[in-house]
Order: C-alpha cells, then sequence, then structure tokens
C-alpha cells in the first residue's frame, strides 16, 4: 500500500510541475506582429502570414504592405 500512494504522490508532483511550465512550449503566432487584440492587431506582411489568419478567426488583423497574390493551379 505505502509504494502504491508513494507512486501517486509522484505523478500528482511531475503532473504540478508540468502545469507550470507548459506555457513556455507555446508557439508564437506566425505574423510580423502585434498581439491579435483590437488594439494592438496581428501584423500581416506576407501571403503566408495572411494564409495562416484562418487558425486565429477570433482575433483582428491588419494588413501592413501591399500583396501581390496569385493564381496557383
Amino acid at each position: 500500500m505505502r509504494v502504491g500512494r508513494l507512486q501517486v504522490l509522484a505523478w500528482l508532483v511531475a503532473l504540478s510541475v508540468f502545469a507550470f511550465v507548459s506555457p513556455a512550449w507555446a508557439v508564437d503566432p506566425p505574423f510580423a506582429g502585434g498581439t491579435g487584440e483590437s488594439d494592438a492587431p496581428y501584423q500581416i506582411a506576407t501571403a503566408a502570414q495572411l494564409d495562416a489568419v484562418r487558425s486565429y478567426l477570433d482575433k483582428h488583423f491588419i494588413v501592413t504592405i501591399q500583396l501581390g497574390i496569385e493564381k496557383s493551379s
């Protein structure tokens, strides 16, 4: 019984540590700047960044340059 309790305690400690460390693994959005909020929208400066908008539909954006996008075949 004692070994089982120690294992559970060890798992709880490990999970607690990972809960605090996990935000460090967050991926930064692929935009030229901004935070995505209405007062600091993400800045779009390339076609690839414009394509990435689909993953952030609840955010705010501004296009910072004139994009020339050609039709792909």
